[in-house]
Parts: C-alpha cells; sequence; structure tokens
C-alpha cells in the first residue's frame, strides 16, 4: 500500500515563480482514501476550508509548523545532530583527500524542514572551524584598532599642549563610549541568553536580539563619534572615534574576503 504524505498534499506552489496555489480539501481526501489512508484522510478532512472548498492557507501552515515542532523535540530527545556530527566527520575527512581541498565547505540541508539540524550544528561550537573563524576576527580586529590608538598618539605627541589634548581625548572618548554602553549591554545579553536558555529559545534571543544589533552598527558608531563631538573631545575625538568605528566595520569585510570569499 502506498502511503502519501499529507504536507505534500496541502500544499501547492506555482514551480515558475513559487506561488502559492489553492488546495481543494476534497480532491486531498479523495486521494489519501485512495492510497488507503483513512487516519490521513480524516486529519485532512478536519481542517477548515473556504466557501469554494479550498484549504485554509493559516490552517495548513499551522498544522505543518506544529508537525516540524514536534520533529524537531524528536530531534533533540534522540540526539540527531549528534548522530549527524558522527557521519559528516568522516565524510568531509574523505572529500578534503580526495579533493586537496582544506576548504571550508558549505553543508546543505535539503529538506531541512524548520532547519533544526544545520542550526545545532551552527550553535555547539564543537566545531574547530567555527572557533577558528572567531579568532581570526578577533585577531584582525585586534589590528586594526591598532589604527586608533596610533592616531590617538600622534595627535599627543604632535600638540603643542599635551595636557589640554589629553583631556580633549579623553572627554572625547567617553562620549564615544556613552551610546556603546546600552548597545553592548543589549549584545551581552543576547550572548547570555543563548548559552544560558534552553536551544529554541537561545536561538529564538540569537535571532531577535544579535540580528538587528548586527545591522545596527554603522547607527551605533555614527552615534558614539556624536557623543565624542558633544563631549566636548572636538576634532581630535571625531577623528579617533571614526577611526575607531572604521576598523571595527572593516573586520567583516577583511575577514571575509581573505577566507570566506571562495566558501566551498
Amino acid at each position: 500500500m502506498r502511503h502519501l504524505e499529507i504536507s505534500d498534499l496541502i500544499t501547492a506552489v506555482e514551480p515558475r515563480n513559487g506561488w502559492r496555489l489553492p488546495v481543494r480539501r476534497a480532491d486531498v481526501v479523495r486521494q489519501l482514501r485512495a492510497s488507503g489512508d483513512e487516519r490521513a484522510a480524516r486529519i485532512v478532512g478536519g481542517l477548515p476550508v473556504d466557501g469554494d472548498g479550498v484549504l485554509d492557507p493559516d490552517a495548513v501552515d499551522g498544522l505543518l509548523i506544529s508537525v516540524h515542532t514536534e520533529l524537531q523535540q524528536l530531534s533533540e530527545e534522540l540526539r540527531i545532530g549528534e548522530r549527524l556530527v558522527h557521519v559528516l566527520g568522516p565524510l568531509f575527512t574523505a572529500i578534503r583527500t580526495a579533493t586537496g581541498q582544506p576548504g571550508p565547505y558549505r553543508l546543505v540541508d535539503i529538506g531541512c524542514g524548520l532547519g533544526y539540524l544545520v542550526r545545532w550544528l551552527a550553535a555547539t561550537g564543537k566545531h574547530r572551524p567555527a572557533v577558528r573563524a572567531a579568532l581570526r576576527g578577533t585577531a584582525v580586529g585586534a589590528l586594526l584598532l591598532l589604527a586608533s590608538a596610533l592616531t590617538a598618539v600622534m595627535l599627543l605627541l604632535t600638540a603643542p599642549d599635551h595636557a589640554r589634548t589629553y583631556a580633549t581625548l579623553a572627554a572625547g572618548g567617553n562620549g564615544f563610549l556613552l551610546p556603546l554602553i546600552p548597545y553592548a549591554a543589549a549584545v551581552l545579553l543576547s550572548l547570555a541568553a543563548y548559552f544560558t536558555l534552553p536551544f529554541r529559545a537561545g536561538t529564538l534571543a540569537m535571532v531577535i536580539g544579535l540580528g538587528p544589533l548586527t545591522l545596527l552598527r554603522p547607527l551605533a558608531v555614527a552615534a558614539g563619534c556624536l557623543g565624542a563631538v558633544l563631549n566636548g573631545g572636538g576634532a581630535s575625538g571625531l577623528l579617533v572615534g571614526a577611526v575607531a568605528g572604521g576598523a571595527v566595520l572593516c573586520v567583516e569585510p577583511l575577514v571575509h574576503r581573505r577566507w570566506y570569499r571562495r566558501v566551498q
């Protein structure tokens, strides 16, 4: 007896543009009964429809999400992610040996559902590539920030009044940090939630917190530069702040261009 997947029958899309197509409940029920799956037919028969007998898209989406949520919970209990690591490790070793390319590689999960396995792999932190990427970003950031330190030193060395210039730079530095304190607190809060909360809640905290905060980095730098000027840093404080902010914003493009532009 051929069993049909309910999720394959209650949704339909136009292959050329991906637009959602209407699905008639009676047609799905008829296919399920023809395959001998009365239980599946009863499930679909209980879904709401409009006046033309077309399945309600919101009800269909709700059913699919609830099913995938149950599958994710089952994956957590059965430790499917850890089992996948044991499979992928030797596979990538064989690929490196056969191709002579050390990677990194891009992993595509076809039929991923809500993407639990890929998100789990990305969140575990057990893999050396993730640690290596973090160290690369830290090293590049530290080197770039030396530019702001050298700028401040040059301003001090060339200033006729060292004490006054030092006070101006200190005021500018304090002003630069003031708008960044709430930004840094929000980032740290998101990271703390990610490492302390259960997997799903931690992932949600990362998506809600670090996603928008990453996009707001240029605005945070601009706010810091404005704070440096308003707090009495003057042109010298603005210059050092702009160099420091520019260095921070350049870390990701430089790291990506150097190591990850050709991700396999």
